[in-house]
């Protein structure tokens, strides 16, 4: 949730929304006007029910609060307490928060918490302190900045351009190496550091792993793994051509052509891989794989 920014609170609005209510979640996802109150208020017992049985249950009473302000939905006292509970600075900061966020999130609770304390059924009420309509109204002058970076990571869109940019790099990568195998087994044993029984079977391997991760992390099956594999093979990249470069071996780095005619520059090349690393850190720290019940 956006007073918590955790990764449970996708699998929340997801429970809630769809599994017990039978609202579409993308549908919400695209509109969260499109959740009204009739959507939300018959299942009310069923939720808070349900809820209870979970270890983390003041989670699920934060995400169901903040849809019932959001829907103008009666506010069950047992979830008002709950929430006004588990919003205390002294219980919240038990939980782990990074330092850096430390003010946004006691001002995101506040703010969470007077809308509870003087909420009336009826009205519904949007979180600008929590940019859920990507406004960032209300908050400090010092948190907006960082606010309004952290929404557009998290886009996605945006998160989506990363996907396709890296997997398109990789599968571009791939193909010359795909297709000239012995090529790049030449490319491999120039850099004097895999053993020679191994060198036939990487070049194998190594390209259609490249061309499979990066198949996955465009169309977004198993998306998280295959950038876990991607950034796994670039930080093994870095640091192979920063070794290269420090012994004075002049290769061709095999990075997206085996052709040795011209050799690289292997800073250029370490500083695209830096690149592509981003990409990957982005998608890794911004991606949502949908979770169905």
């Amino acid at each position: 949730m956006d007073i918590r920014d955790r990764d449970e609170d996708d699998e929340w609005f997801q429970f809630i929304i769809e599994e017990k209510c039978g609202f579409d979640f993308d549908e919400y996802l695209l509109n969260i006007k499109s959740f009204t109150r009739e959507d939300l208020e018959p299942y009310l017992d069923i939720i808070i029910n349900a809820i209870v049985e979970y270890e983390n249950a003041y989670l699920g009473f934060q995400i169901l609060a903040l849809l019932i302000l959001e829907t103008g939905a009666i506010l069950p006292k047992e979830v008002k307490e709950s929430v006004l509970w588990s919003t205390n600075w002294e219980f919240d900061k038990g939980l782990g928060v990074w330092p850096e966020s430390e003010n946004l999130r006691k001002f995101c609770l506040s703010d969470f918490r007077e809308k509870i304390k003087n909420y009336a059924p009826g009205k519904r009420i949007y979180f600008s302190a929590a940019g859920r309509n990507g406004s960032t109204k209300g908050f400090p002058p010092k948190l907006r900045s960082t606010r309004m970076i952290n929404d557009f990571l998290r886009k996605p869109s945006v998160v989506l351009t990363s996907r396709i940019i890296l997997g398109a790099l990789f599968i571009y990568a791939s193909i010359d190496k795909i297709i000239h195998p012995l090529a790049f087994a030449q490319v491999i044993h120039h850099y004097r550091i895999t053993p020679p029984e191994l060198i036939n079977y990487i070049s194998i391997a190594m390209p259609w792993m490249e061309l499979v991760a990066g198949v996955l992390l465009i169309i977004g099956y198993k998306a998280k793994g295959s950038n876990l594999i991607i950034g796994a093979m670039l930080i093994f990249f870095i640091i192979l051509l920063s070794v290269t470069a420090i012994r004075g071996i002049n290769v061709s780095c095999g990075c997206f052509t085996t052709s040795t005619a011209v050799k690289s520059n292997l800073i250029i090349r370490i500083i695209e891989d830096i690149g592509m690393m981003v990409l990957s850190l982005h998608i890794f720290l911004f991606y949502k794989e949908k979770t169905r019940s």
